[in-house]
């Protein structure tokens, strides 16, 4: 009987080994939330996986979006929604530039980033317009 449960332990602690994963997302990650200015940030991600919602105030009816990422891998898109939860920005990060979004309602806007198994670095900069 001792056999088996430390046979059964042994394959248990096996199985759980092979299953793990690395997700890291470097010691740089920063988050900026003020009023009429956001910025994410992580400087070094790797496989790494996350969904975040904020909630950002925008006293004006767009925002500019300043992007600087370098996605190797994954997925990293971001979606803004105004205070009436219409979605006037949402994008795939995948590259660098400035956009402006679409026009919306000024008060608490969202901003919504969802990392999936993304590698490499994210930085988004958001300001209203």
């Amino acid at each position: 009987m001792k056999r088996v449960r430390a046979a059964a332990c042994a394959a248990g602690f096996l199985l759980a080994a092979g299953c793990a994963s690395t997700q890291t997302a470097g010691n740089d990650f920063q988050v900026t939330n003020r009023s009429d200015y956001f910025e994410f940030k992580i400087g070094t991600a790797k496989a790494f996986t996350m969904s975040q919602n904020y909630a950002w105030w925008n006293p004006d009816s767009t925002a500019v979006v300043h992007e600087g990422s370098d996605i190797q891998g994954g997925q990293a898109l971001l979606e803004l929604r105004d205070a009436d939860g219409t979605v006037v920005y949402s994008k795939n990060l995948s590259g660098q530039g400035t956009e402006v979004s679409l026009k919306g309602n000024p008060g608490m806007w969202s901003v919504k980033v969802n990392l999936d198994k993304a590698s490499g670095s994210v930085r988004v900069q958001i300001e209203g317009k």
